[in-house]
Parts: structure tokens; C-alpha cells; sequence
């Protein structure tokens, strides 16, 4: 039965969680992983009324022929592409802060097409020469 929290480890998490703080710093505070965190989440069923406190995220656009979950967030993924930020990271931040439930291959897929489509996205546009 090693499988299960103790007491005093569950009562942690949850006062951690009611100051606040995200699932990741929770994780790197306590060494529990942040599914684990999640399922200790009291407020966790009321999560699809929680405002994000980032960009939100905007309607999804008229189809342009892909299929893919990420494209109702093309505007999110785009800029986190432009400042650098790995497809992982992205995938991460999508499910922590827009409830994003689809598996991260969709969104490397993604990534991969926005850094082929709009190379300018993909290295971070002008460098502040012309030549």
C-alpha cells in the first residue's frame, strides 16, 4: 500500500493549494507529482469556471482544414513558440491554465507545422538587421 499519501502529506498539499499556488510549485516543494497534486485538488470539479490569469484564449476560427485540438489556441502557441518555449512547455501550460485534455503529440505536431508555416514565429522574427 505505498501508493497512497499520508495524512499529514494530503493536509500540506491541500493548504498549499487554498494559498494558491500551482500544481508545478506544489511539485517542486514537495517532490509529489502534480497528477497526484490534482486528485488531492478540492476545487478541481469547479475548474472549468476558473479564469485564467494569462492570455485567454479566443474563440476557435473558422476551420482551415485542421483537425488538430490546438487549433483553438494557434494564437497562444504561436507566441509561446516566439519566446522560445519548448513544445513540451507549452503542452504543460495549455493543460494547467486553459484545461487543455489532449496529449502532448498533438501538440509537437502542432508546434512542428507553426515553426514550418511562419519560420519568422519559429527563430523570434527581426533580428535587428537587414541584409
Amino acid at each position: 500500500m505505498g501508493n497512497y499519501l499520508k495524512m499529514a502529506d494530503k493536509q500540506r498539499i491541500q493548504a498549499l493549494l487554498e494559498l494558491g499556488w500551482s500544481y508545478r510549485r506544489i511539485e517542486r516543494e514537495t517532490g509529489v507529482r502534480r497528477e497526484t497534486i490534482a486528485r488531492y485538488d478540492l476545487r478541481r470539479d469547479s475548474k472549468a469556471a476558473k479564469v485564467p490569469t494569462g492570455p485567454v484564449a479566443k474563440p476557435a476560427r473558422v476551420p482551415t482544414g485542421s483537425g488538430s485540438a490546438c487549433e483553438r489556441y494557434r494564437d497562444i502557441i504561436e507566441a509561446a513558440v516566439a519566446q522560445g518555449l519548448s513544445a513540451q512547455r507549452i503542452w504543460q501550460d495549455l493543460q494547467e491554465n486553459y484545461c487543455f485534455s489532449h496529449g502532448y503529440c498533438s501538440v509537437k505536431r502542432f508546434v512542428r507545422t507553426v515553426k514550418r508555416r511562419r519560420p519568422e514565429v519559429a527563430d523570434g522574427g527581426d533580428h535587428g538587421y537587414s541584409g
